[in-house]
């Protein structure tokens, strides 16, 4: 499973990713620039906040920021199966004693 962010205009630098509990925080803000005017800034540079709920048992497995967009791989990792053999206890010898009733008759 992944969640993916498109984060145009940010860096590695200016991400942080936090995992509290089963809690998912991605935050950004970008550095300070320097004094220049714009006539038009088509990537916004305001700083955000997103949080993400992850069910019981799901892990972060990897983040990797690539063109823009932030992948972040969760997995659920499946149970160990485990199997084991039971043993039959008794005698057989011993069930061979039980009455059965026949239409009234013990046997």
């Amino acid at each position: 499973m992944r969640i993916t962010l498109a984060l145009a205009g940010f860096t590695r630098d200016d991400l942080d990713i936090q995992l509290e509990d089963n809690q998912l925080t991605v935050s950004g803000q970008q550095a300070a620039e320097d004094d220049r005017e714009y006539l038009h800034r088509g990537i916004a540079t305001r700083m955000f906040k997103r949080s993400f709920v992850l069910a019981d048992g799901v892990e972060v497995s990897t983040a990797s920021l690539d063109n823009g967009l932030l992948n972040i791989d969760v997995v659920l990792p499946q149970p160990e199966r485990n199997i084991r053999k039971i043993e039959i206890g008794g005698d057989s010898a011993a069930t061979s004693g039980i009455n059965v009733e026949t239409k009234g008759e013990v046997q």
